[in-house]
C-alpha cells in the first residue's frame, strides 16, 4: 500500500480500521502528495 495514495483515500474515507485523528492531520499536511 502507498502511503502517498493510500494514507489520502483512508483519510478522506471513514474506516473503522483507520479511524485515528493521527491520519486527518497528515493528510491535510501533504503527505497525499
Amino acid at each position: 500500500m502507498n502511503t502517498r495514495h493510500g494514507m489520502g483515500l483512508l483519510a478522506l474515507r471513514p474506516s473503522p480500521r483507520f479511524k485515528f485523528p493521527k491520519q486527518l492531520p497528515i493528510y491535510r499536511h501533504g503527505w497525499n502528495g
